[in-house]
């Protein structure tokens, strides 16, 4: 199954809503289930992001007097470093060693001018060239970006559920048709509103704990 199949199906087990037909004992249907998990995954980004780094080839020809403008990296939200790279690579050897030396850090802009360092705007990337010596090759760009389904690690995946549990249970204790179509799962016909209600505060507060472990002081550039 695909990795969002995957995850509703954990959902459904945490909401106890494991039916098969929407509108008789199935009270969300996928589509809502993805929809919260969107919401989960923008909340989670906010607190908890994800750590990036990527390396990318330097413009082959450039001006000296003219910045240097390339794309932010894709899945980048955020940069909080660069540093310049010399790419070395030994054909003395079977198999071909490839690897790359550090040469300089390039520090972000604080407004020097063509002395400055980089700046981001509108998705690109903007650097002053005299910063590169001849030796630098490659950037190594470190940074943050946004969670999706597909790169989930446990503790943000955890994040997910709970942050999902919680807010379908309030949906529940909050729409009484909706309550009543979830009551016809196996095992919840006994469940009353205040009942669904404690298992929204515990899911809740269990989310809230989880992202005070995990919340991240960002680095800056």
């Amino acid at each position: 199954m695909a990795a969002i199949d995957t995850l509703i199906v954990k959902l459904r087990r945490d909401l106890r809503d494991t039916g098969t037909s929407d509108g008789y004992d199935r009270a969300f249907t996928n589509q809502e289930l993805s929809d919260l998990v969107d919401l989960a995954l923008a909340e989670i980004s906010r607190i908890y992001p994800k750590e990036l780094t990527t390396i990318v080839a330097i413009p082959e020809s450039f001006s000296g007097t003219h910045t240097t403008t390339i794309a932010l990296p894709a899945g980048f939200d955020t940069i909080y470093r660069i540093d310049c790279l010399q790419n070395q690579i030994d054909e003395t050897v079977s198999p071909i060693r490839q690897w790359y030396n550090l040469v300089d850090r390039i520090d972000p802009s604080m407004g020097e001018g063509p002395a400055g360092g980089w700046e981001i705007h509108a998705g690109n990337v903007y650097l002053q060239p005299n910063r590169f010596t001849g030796n630098t090759s490659h950037l190594r760009i470190m940074g943050y970006g946004n969670w999706t389904v597909d790169t989930l690690d446990a503790d943000a995946e955890q994040a997910v559920r709970y942050f999902v549990q919680s807010e379908g249970m309030y949906k529940l204790v909050t729409d009484r048709s909706m309550f009543q179509q979830w009551q016809v799962n196996p095992g919840n016909s006994d469940v009353t509103v205040p009942a669904a209600n404690q298992i929204y505060t515990v899911a809740r507060g269990r989310f809230e704990r989880l992202m005070g472990r995990l919340r991240k002081v960002k680095k800056v550039g």
